[in-house]
């Protein structure tokens, strides 16, 4: 899952631009909890989202060029769909009670 090519980029701007200590960071990526992409020149980091029980169900990811604002928050499949599901029933329950209405 780790690109260990791409981590020295990513373990530089965290570390030398957003000033975090390695005692922090390096156990994580140890951990396989944050790793780089293979975005080049500039990969991004990427920030597991899991469980209590550990299981991934989601990540967010940081561009790591400095002004750049790309942090896009991605989410499993089945949460994804799970809020698809819910927002198709709340449009279907406003029909069918426009339609009841009518």
């Amino acid at each position: 899952m780790r690109k260990i090519s791409s981590w020295p980029i990513a373990h530089d701007y965290l570390v030398n631009t957003r000033g975090l200590d390695p005692a922090l960071i390096d156990p994580l990526h140890d951990r396989g909890l944050i790793y780089a992409n293979n975005h080049r020149p500039n990969p991004s980091l990427v920030f597991l989202h899991r469980t209590t029980e550990g299981k991934i169900e989601g990540a967010t990811l940081r561009d790591t060029r400095h002004e750049s604002t790309f942090r896009p928050c991605l989410k499993t499949a089945r949460l994804i769909l799970g809020a698809i599901r819910r927002s198709i029933l709340r449009v279907f329950s406003l029909c069918v009670k426009l339609f009841l209405k009518a």
